[in-house]
């Protein structure tokens, strides 16, 4: 129990001065109890709206007047402000769950959250329903297969809504950093739809412009749908996203541990698909990166890892024994895969791409 419920528990009554707990921030609850739920509290009119410490039990008089000082000091919500002063607060007044449908999801590590929110114990997707009629992601629908999709959302047209996925991300990337600059962006957000509308299963981002060709910056699946392919299958659309494009592309580095294997093993896949469906005799590794996307670095590392490449008077040779790539595919195969249907993919050059305003 954290230090507001301990409080509501004790008293049962709002601590705000003059408040007589009647209403809620939700309109569809009568009566409140904590601070976070109190309309007088988040006043729309700006009035300061100041806790009455006599009626706070004393043993959560201190850091009821640690989390108001961080609160004070936030007023401008800026994302340097919010992030010193969000580490004022109390562990109590951090956010530990977060509910997403029927998932209740533990979060992993810390965000740093707009002053309204940094005090809840628990992000509700439900809640937030009740006040915003959206049922999916902005953005343009590029890909639909049964019923996931996935959003291409421009981060500079619908920059809260990326700032808002940047801080949810955050809660389970160590070292997630991007929240402002989301307009040099573009999320790609994929969703599972269901009666009240499209679930959010994870998202990939990617710059507009990248120097180096990176055609991925961050990846996230939720934790409520690992394990179901869904990583691989967002791997696979930016690939696909990236030959539609015309270019190569390579994940931004470095990469996690987990981030590389999963890869490696996408890579794996994908290049002895090819090299099995090669009818010719030879193909170099500039003929496979052309035709799957992926760069010509990461063919090689990946080849030679399956000890199918030989370097030789400065060229590299691939071994395209066909047993042996079968042998090697098989093995790959055990790990279970979701890729992209092509058919389903309707994506087309954005404006960013074609020289209209990014």
């Amino acid at each position: 129990m954290n230090a507001f419920q301990s409080m509501a528990a004790s008293t049962n009554r709002c601590p705000v001065k003059g408040c007589d707990s009647r209403g809620h921030v939700n309109p569809s609850i009568s009566q409140h109890c904590t601070l976070t739920a109190c309309p007088a509290y988040r006043d729309r009119t700006g009035q300061p709206c100041e806790p009455d410490l006599s009626r706070v039990p004393l043993e959560n008089r201190q850091s009821l007047q640690l989390f108001r000082e961080a609160q004070n000091a936030l007023a401008s919500d800026t994302e340097q402000d919010m992030l010193a002063h969000w580490r004022m607060l109390p562990s109590e007044y951090q956010v530990e769950q977060v509910a997403i449908g029927n998932a209740l999801l533990d979060v992993w590590y810390k965000s740093c959250l707009p002053t309204d929110l940094a005090c809840v114990p628990r992000l509700s997707l439900t809640r937030h329903s009740r006040k915003c009629a959206c049922r999916h992601p902005p953005g343009v629908e590029v890909y639909r297969e049964g019923q996931v999709s996935l959003f291409e959302v421009d981060g500079r047209h619908f920059r809260a809504y990326c700032q808002s996925l940047c801080r949810l991300a955050k809660f389970f990337i160590r070292h997630k950093t991007l929240v402002e600059g989301v307009e040099a962006f573009v999320f790609y957000v994929l969703t599972e739809a269901d009666q009240t509308g499209c679930r959010l299963i994870g998202y990939f981002s990617k710059e507009k412009r990248s120097l180096l060709n990176y055609n991925l910056s961050c990846l996230l699946v939720f934790p409520n749908h690992m394990r179901k392919g869904f990583g691989f299958l967002l791997i696979d659309l930016s690939y696909r996203i990236s030959q539609l494009e015309g270019s190569v592309g390579s994940p931004e580095r470095p990469l996690s541990d987990a981030g590389l294997a999963a890869y490696r093993k996408y890579w794996t896949r994908a290049l002895l698909t090819r090299l099995l469906e090669h009818q010719g005799t030879d193909i170099s590794v500039r003929d496979l990166s052309q035709e799957t996307g992926i760069h010509a670095n990461d063919i090689v590392s990946t080849l030679q890892s399956l000890e199918l490449l030989k370097y030789w008077r400065g060229e590299h040779f691939i071994l395209a024994d066909k047993n042996r790539l079968r042998q090697k595919l098989s093995a790959c195969l055990s790990t279970y895969m979701r890729l992209a249907d092509p058919a389903c993919l309707s994506w087309r050059p954005a404006d960013y791409l074609t020289g209209g305003t990014a």
